[in-house]
């Protein structure tokens, strides 16, 4: 997963140092932004392109936070066993974020659609009629 523990809370460095994992920085990223969202990383050791995606995922959670800290876990039933699929709503259902990671090969060439519930049906998308 993300972290060194492979618990999906830290983005660590890839390879992780316990798991031996080797795992691009935007999916370590997207998942550990819904675990602690915290660092695991000697950063000293890191390249420029490294330092700004890290930098990004810094400002991405502190715009996200107030979402991640407040809202409602979800975690959808009947999804592939490939898929892990994890969800935060706000509580007005207003917004959402999702993180959808494929772990392994899905059993299905052709998956089903995948339904992210939470968000109020009835609200108008942003910019909808615009």
């Amino acid at each position: 997963m993300c972290s060194a523990s492979g618990a999906g809370a830290h983005v660590g460095p890839s390879p992780a140092h316990s798991s031996h994992r080797v795992t691009d920085l935007s999916f370590r990223a997207a998942v550990g932004l819904q675990g602690h969202a915290g660092l695991e990383w000697d950063l000293l050791g890191c390249d420029d392109a490294e330092l700004k995606s890290v930098r990004a995922y810094g400002a991405l959670y502190r715009e996200l936070r107030d979402l991640l800290h407040s809202g409602t876990v979800i975690h959808p039933d009947d999804v592939d066993p490939a898929l892990r699929v994890r969800g935060v709503v706000a509580h007005d259902r207003s917004q959402a974020l999702w993180t959808v990671a494929a772990v392994a090969q899905p059993e299905e060439s052709l998956a089903d659609r995948l339904r992210l519930p939470g968000l109020d049906p009835d609200r108008p998308l942003h910019g909808a009629g615009a």
